[in-house]
C-alpha cells in the first residue's frame, strides 16, 4: 500500500488540540511540533535550525545552547517523506538491527538525503511528555481546568 500523510504523535505527550491545528493547517509538507521557549537540558530532543528556516539536526545530542528549541514528539509528514521514512527504518531496525537508537536518527538521516522539514513554532500552547510521576505531576498543574483529564 502507498502511504498517505501520516501525523506522528509520540504516545507519551500530553498536549492542547491546536498543536495539531497548527500542523496541519497549509504550509510546507513535512512540519514538526517545536516548543522555543522553556529550558532545555540533555533529556530534551532538541532542534536546530539551518539558515534557510529547515530544520538542520535533531537530537539530544545538540547544545542547549546552539538549538532552537525541544521536538515534543509531533509532527506532520508527506505521503513522499512517509514512504521514504519507512524504508529507512526498514533498512536501519530489521536489515542494520539498530534498534537501540531514538527515531530522530531516521529524520537526520532523512534530512541528509534532501528531505526538508519545517518547525512550527508551539507559542504559549501546553505540550508535555509524562515519563516520570512528577511529569505526570506537572501536566496535571499544566492541564488543570481544562478538558483534558488526566
Amino acid at each position: 500500500p502507498v502511504p498517505e500523510p501520516i501525523l506522528l504523535v509520540d504516545a507519551d505527550v500530553v498536549f492542547d488540540r491546536g498543536v495539531v491545528g497548527l500542523l496541519v493547517r497549509d504550509g510546507p509538507p513535512n512540519r514538526l511540533a517545536l516548543r522555543t521557549r522553556g529550558p532545555l537540558g540533555p533529556e530534551e530532543v532538541k532542534v536546530t535550525i539551518a539558515p534557510d528556516g529547515r530544520v538542520a539536526d535533531i537530537g539530544k545530542h545538540l547544545a542547549p545552547e546552539s538549538s532552537a528549541g525541544e521536538s515534543i514528539g509531533i509532527a506532520h509528514f508527506s505521503a513522499q517523506f512517509t514512504r521514504r521514512m519507512f524504508s529507512v527504518l526498514e533498512r536501519r531496525l530489521v536489515r542494520e538491527g539498530l534498534i537501540g537508537e531514538w527515531y530522530e536518527s531516521t529524520f537526520v538521516e532523512l534530512i541528509s538525503g534532501g528531505e526538508a522539514i519545517h518547525p512550527v513554532d508551539i507559542g504559549d500552547l501546553p505540550a508535555i511528555e509524562v515519563d516520570t510521576p512528577e511529569d505526570l505531576d506537572r501536566a496535571r498543574r499544566m492541564f488543570a481546568g481544562t478538558s483534558v483529564d488526566l
